[in-house]
């Protein structure tokens, strides 16, 4: 029922994100059949980059994961420099690997 609305207002131009994904009520379920445009990587896996190589792990499992499903991506809580240059660096591994970064230095890099 969910799917059936949702797809309804998407004809009408609505666009949907699946927030926080991979935490809480965000899982891969809601992947399959909600018509979604964009999925936004948590911070949580973002804060430990690029020192924790688990949270590095999944932040490209979910990337890549998202454009196998033509999904924009978004990385919440880019904070440093180092957080926006990983994120940068796996353009190289995965085309287009961050179409959008969210925080402080993403949106400083993105006003400037």
């Amino acid at each position: 029922m969910l799917g059936t609305r949702c797809s309804t207002l998407k004809r009408l131009g609505i666009r949907f994100s699946l927030d926080d994904f991979d935490t809480g009520y965000s899982s891969l379920a809601y992947l399959a059949y909600l018509p979604l445009d964009q999925l936004k990587i948590d911070q949580s896996f973002i804060r430990e980059l690029p020192e924790s190589a688990a949270n590095g792990a999944i932040v490209e499992s979910t990337i890549a994961l998202a454009q196998s499903l033509e999904l924009t991506v978004i990385a919440e809580g880019v904070e440093t420099d180092a957080q926006r240059q990983w994120l940068a660096s796996r353009r190289s591994l995965i085309p287009t690997a961050l179409d959008r970064g969210a925080g402080r230095v993403a949106n400083r890099r993105s006003c400037s």
